[in-house]
């Protein structure tokens, strides 16, 4: 004789229910911050009269990139200064600096409103956040967030400061462009010889990124559990 195959078909029916429910379920997407705003040096020479980039390394995490806020004020000057922030690919060649390649995300003109009082010299910077879209980078290469000051002159005098801490950030390192601001971005970023490495020292930055989403390993248990009572269910036969 064999059991009620109706309440067999519907009892694993359930579990399986169960086990595909389970296995929907995943950590919620959270979002996550790289770097520190805290400043333990003001730096004031970044625009036509000195680097034309300041520049900070870091290690692309396993998730999208939301945002990222700086530290800017005006140090001098005749207008107001624009820069852009740029995402880029980074190469560390021999016997060189570490120094940016493709630009892989370029924002539009950042504005820093002319301050003839030098608030740089008392430290009060203001935050800039600039929306990444959701920027997908490969996990664990090495890219570099850059201020640009060169795109963005006009041929009028201005400078830019920004902050640095101490190494408040270990997975990379502050480094800048060192050498005459003659050509273009293309080759100045292949003179790798004029780029000069910080490495004690970190862009007072923060990198804001959503986490990627990973099943629940309790989830992934207790699936394969409604797979093994499936098994049984369907072995309940007489």
């Amino acid at each position: 004789m064999f059991k009620s195959n109706r309440l067999t078909h519907h009892s694993w029916k359930r579990i399986l229910g169960l086990g595909i429910l389970l296995s929907g379920v995943h950590h919620s997407a959270f979002a996550v911050p790289i770097g520190s705003l805290h400043v333990d040096l003001a730096v004031v020479t970044l625009g036509e009269n000195g680097p034309a980039y300041y520049a900070q390394s870091f290690v692309a995490p396993d998730g999208t990139l939301d945002d990222v806020t700086v530290l800017l004020a005006s140090a001098g000057g005749d207008e107001d200064a624009s820069l852009h922030l740029l995402i880029t690919e980074t190469s560390d060649e021999p016997g060189a600096g570490i120094h940016p390649t493709n630009v892989v995300f370029e924002s539009s003109a950042i504005t820093v409103p002319l301050d003839l009082s030098y608030p740089i010299n008392r430290r009060e910077f203001t935050a800039f956040t600039i929306p990444l879209g959701n920027l997908q980078l490969t996990e664990g290469m090495t890219y570099a967030l850059v201020l640009d000051a060169f795109v963005g002159y006009s041929g009028v005098f201005h400078w830019v400061g920004s902050g640095l801490n101490d190494d408040a950030y270990l997975g990379g390192h502050f480094f800048y462009y060192g050498g005459l601001t003659d050509g273009g971005r293309q080759e100045q970023f292949a003179n790798a010889g004029g780029w000069v490495d910080f490495l004690s020292s970190d862009l007072a930055f923060q990198l804001n990124y959503t986490a990627a989403e990973i099943p629940e390993p309790a989830s992934l248990a207790l699936l394969s559990a409604a797979f093994a009572a499936i098994g049984l269910a369907r072995r309940r036969v007489t």
